[in-house]
Formats: structure tokens, C-alpha cells, sequence
């Protein structure tokens, strides 16, 4: 989301540290980037979702010490998300009745790897 890499999923065949550089790893110096196609599938979520989609948006950082987080931190737009106060509805009982989903935020936000223990 922020950075270039490729994502190979051949865990079989590939070297340790094939699919990351310095802006995953967290290393001082490198600035994450936006990748611009994240940015129009945000904005095309708050449209589906009847979203206000905000002017300005800020990414934040949150502190997690997790062994699967290299960074020591997560990018998430905590306080100034994308899109707020979205709705989605649907009908229920065979069409009888409508009912409505409020959205409070659908924001950006980098996430960590899944941990596999085998």
C-alpha cells in the first residue's frame, strides 16, 4: 500500500527477505508513498457506501510491539479518515422491510502480516 514490493506468494522457492524493502522494514530515512490505485479503491468504496468522502485525510502512526510488525508501528487514518458517515441498505423478510447499516468511517490503514505456526 505504501511501498513498491513485489507480493510473491512462492514461499516454497523463494530467498528469506525477497519481498520487502526499506519503507516495509521501517528503516530510518525511507518516506512511504501512497499507491495511487489504493487511493481510487478508497474512493470508490465511499461512493458504494454513500460516504461523505472528505476533503483532507491524514494518516497516522500506532505503536504495536509485534514480532510479525517490523516497523514497530502501524500507518491508519485514525483521526481523519477518507470517507465518514456512510449508510447501507437492504431489504429483509421477502422485500417487507428495509433496513439500514450506519458507517462511521471506512479508512486507509497498512496491516500487518499473518503469523503461521506450523
Amino acid at each position: 500500500m505504501f511501498c513498491q514490493c513485489k507480493n510473491e506468494q512462492n514461499f516454497d522457492t523463494l530467498e528469506p527477505n525477497t519481498n520487502i524493502c526499506p519503507v516495509c522494514t521501517g528503516q530510518p530515512g525511507a518516506l512511504p508513498t501512497l499507491s495511487e490505485d489504493v487511493l481510487l479503491l478508497a474512493l470508490k468504496l465511499g461512493k458504494a457506501l454513500n460516504c461523505k468522502i472528505n476533503k483532507e485525510s491524514q494518516f497516522d502512526r500506532k505503536s504495536y510491539f509485534y514480532p510479525d510488525l517490523p516497523m514497530g508501528y502501524q500507518i491508519t487514518q485514525l483521526y481523519k479518515p477518507t470517507n465518514t458517515n456512510g449508510e447501507v441498505s437492504f431489504f429483509v423478510n421477502n422485500y417487507e422491510e428495509e433496513k439500514k447499516i450506519r458507517i462511521l468511517d471506512a479508512h486507509m490503514e497498512s496491516d500487518t502480516a499473518k503469523m503461521i505456526h506450523e
